[in-house]
C-alpha cells in the first residue's frame, strides 16, 4: 500500500480487501482503490480499524496520512 509522498509496502488493494474480507470486513477492492484515489475521504470505523490490523498500524497513521474521516455506523 502506498503512503502519499512515498512507498510504505507493496500491497495491492485486491490483496488488502481480501485480508479485510478474511476478518470478516466488507469491503471490496474496489472501494479501497476509491480510498486511496481521494474519490472517498470518509471512512467506516470498521473498515479502517480492518485496514489497520492488516497494515500493522493505529488508526491515527491512517487518518493523519490519507486524512479519511472517520464515523461509526
Amino acid at each position: 500500500m502506498e503512503e502519499k509522498g512515498g512507498k510504505r509496502g507493496a500491497m495491492s488493494t485486491r490483496t488488502l480487501a481480501q485480508a479485510l474480507q478474511d476478518r470478516g470486513v466488507a469491503c471490496s477492492y474496489q472501494n479501497i482503490f476509491k480510498l486511496l484515489s481521494g474519490k472517498y475521504s470518509i471512512i467506516s470505523l470498521e473498515i479502517a480499524q480492518g485496514i489497520c490490523e492488516v497494515l500493522s498500524i493505529p488508526v491515527q497513521e491512517i487518518v493523519k496520512i490519507y486524512r479519511f474521516s472517520i464515523y461509526d455506523g
